[in-house]
């Protein structure tokens, strides 16, 4: 077993380099804080010493739980974190950007 935080210093690439893996995740609050899981399907949570040991635990007794949680974190990471996505969204936000500036520049010269 690994243990990382998130918090702050998150990289989607090592995240699913951990799912890819198959590794399920055990996090606090805070260390899944600002990612789109979901306690339960993507990861589990716990916030004490006993409960991280008890989800810990857990895991290691339910394998059906474990196998649900890599697969469904996998696939979240692939859709929401992968490089591929967010260079995709980025691209967006800049074309967008783009685009209104330009708007605006043509909107200035027709008042002028």
């Amino acid at each position: 077993m690994r243990g990382a935080s998130t918090y702050r210093r998150w990289d989607p690439a090592k995240s699913a380099g951990s799912h890819g893996s198959c590794t399920p995740v055990v996090s606090t609050h805070k260390g899944a804080e600002g990612l789109e899981v979901e306690s339960g399907r993507h990861l589990l949570i716990a916030d004490s010493p006993q409960e991280f040991a008890a989800q810990v635990v857990r895991l290691l007794r339910e394998p059906e739980l474990r196998d649900t949680l890599v697969r469904n974190a996998y696939q979240l990471v692939r859709e929401k974190y992968e490089w591929a996505h967010i260079g995709e969204q980025f691209c967006g936000v800049i074309e967008k950007l783009a685009s209104a500036r330009s708007a605006a520049q043509k909107e200035s010269l027709v008042r002028n």
